[in-house]
């Protein structure tokens, strides 16, 4: 009989957890840019030879560290060009020659972190990364996290980055009010000189919502109405294009939650 309850509960659980995963939508592009780093490639598939030290500002990433040395730059996947001695991943994290990675390498026990400032509605959420180290030595901390303006930050338990593989990295965010953070990402080195440390390559930062609703289109139709106004300012023909747009999408019952974001 033990068994048989035990059987039960497990399957109940299996229910229950379901429609949570479900829920899990995809939020990012309304609060981060240039989240796959994809925008633009300091090194393209074409690039040969190895950067020894070069700091390269990132699109739409604030750079938050005061050394000058070693590397940070966006690379495409696939690119036959290291950075200091580190090889780019043939592929990115899914299996597709596609995308670029931002490449991060220091040594001397250095921070290097990049972020962007968001504000999250209440609610649960995922910060979701992926790394790839493309060197033998494995030491070094992630620094991806959910750095707040006030309150506890939510941080990486990542300290130790396996030779040329990727791993995933997941923080959980309960928020139970409206909240404003940076979303970081970055590695602290291992000690003595880079070559003690992974030299890791980025493919993207997510921002996972598991409590989409569609408010957020709703809102966004309202606000854009309120922009156009009599229809008689600069750009009014493509805006009230797009409000149409979304619009239809936010009175489609059937609406995916993926639609509804890309509306939104």
């Amino acid at each position: 009989m033990k068994n048989k309850k035990q059987t039960l509960l497990a399957a109940l659980c299996v229910l229950l957890c379901a429609p949570a995963a479900l829920a899990q939508v995809d939020v990012t592009a309304l609060y981060l840019e240039n989240a796959g780093f994809d925008t633009r490639y300091d090194y393209d598939a074409k690039a040969t030879g190895n950067v020894a030290q070069e700091m390269l500002p990132v699109d739409g990433w604030t750079n938050d560290y005061t050394m000058n040395y070693t590397i940070v730059g966006t690379y495409q996947v696939g690119t036959k060009k290291t950075f200091n001695g580190a090889r780019v991943p043939a592929t990115n994290v899914e299996g597709a020659a596609e995308g670029g990675v931002l490449a991060l390498s220091t040594g001397w026990e250095e921070s290097l972190k990049l972020y962007q400032e968001v504000t999250l509605p209440k609610g649960k959420y995922s910060l979701v990364t992926a790394y790839y180290n493309g060197d033998s030595s494995t030491g070094a901390v992630s620094l991806f996290g959910w750095v707040p303006s006030s309150g506890t930050a939510t941080m990486s338990a990542v300290k130790t980055f396996p030779a040329n593989q990727w791993v995933k990295d997941t923080l959980s965010l309960d928020l139970v009010i409206r909240k404003t953070a940076k979303v970081q990402i970055g590695m602290k080195a291992a000690a003595g000189g880079s070559a003690n440390s992974a030299k890791i390559s980025v493919d993207y930062v997510k921002i996972l919502s598991y409590n989409w609703d569609g408010s957020l289109l709703t809102d966004a139709v309202e606000d854009a109405n309120k922009q156009y106004g009599d229809g008689t300012g600069n750009g009014a023909a493509a805006l009230k294009a797009a409000i149409d747009a979304a619009t239809a999408v936010a009175n489609d019952a059937e609406a995916t939650p993926d639609e509804q974001v890309a509306a939104t």
